[in-house]
């Protein structure tokens, strides 16, 4: 997503969105939208072909009725996953050329959001750190919600929601701010 938003802005293409009435937030995020459905059915034909062959092998069990709160958490994970690489590819506004700092910005919050390793098993320090902010909600919360090791309740979902909240007005606000100081060049 980042690397999108940085070259449509790097290239000039967003000239073509300045001049038509189409909210280019909006634009991005029914892109991004249309990536996630089209993994979540190929995720679901793989897991069921899978389960299908190998299923007397595995003992997976989840509760269906986590799985609405799952969804919701899901869901939440997303935005904020978006908003925050739709910000890092607007800062291209400002610095010019962000691959490295996607890059980084991709490492940090894969270790943060429980993607490569469970939060559990983090020292208590970053725990503690990780907890005021939003990383955790991308995949750690859902992943637990689904699997039962976390039972939802309203501050499962308040906090995402307040992170979510807090992007979108970010988001808009460094959009109007780079437009501001946007040239154009490479249209």
């Amino acid at each position: 997503m980042a690397k999108r938003v940085g070259e449509d802005i790097r290239q000039g293409i967003m000239n073509n969105f300045l001049t038509k009435p189409v909210d280019y937030f909006n634009y991005k995020f029914a892109g991004a939208l249309g990536g996630v459905a089209y993994r979540i059915v190929v995720a679901i034909l793989s897991f069921s072909v899978l389960s299908w062959v190998f299923g007397n092998y595995f003992d997976f069990s989840f509760q269906f009725a986590n799985l609405s709160f799952f969804f919701l958490s899901a869901s939440l994970g997303f935005l904020i996953n978006y908003q925050i690489f739709y910000l890092i590819g607007l800062s291209t506004f400002w610095f010019g050329f962000i691959m490295g700092f996607n890059f980084l910005a991709q490492m940090i919050i894969k270790f943060l959001d429980g993607s490569i390793i469970p939060l559990d098993l983090l020292p208590r320090v970053i725990i503690d750190i990780n907890n005021w902010l939003p990383f955790k909600f991308i995949v750690f919360v859902p992943i637990s919600i689904f699997t039962g090791r976390l039972t939802p309740d309203s501050g499962v979902f308040l906090a995402p929601l307040g992170w979510t909240i807090l992007l979108y007005f970010s988001s808009r606000l460094a959009f109007k701010i780079g437009i501001k100081k946007y040239d154009g060049f490479g249209a």
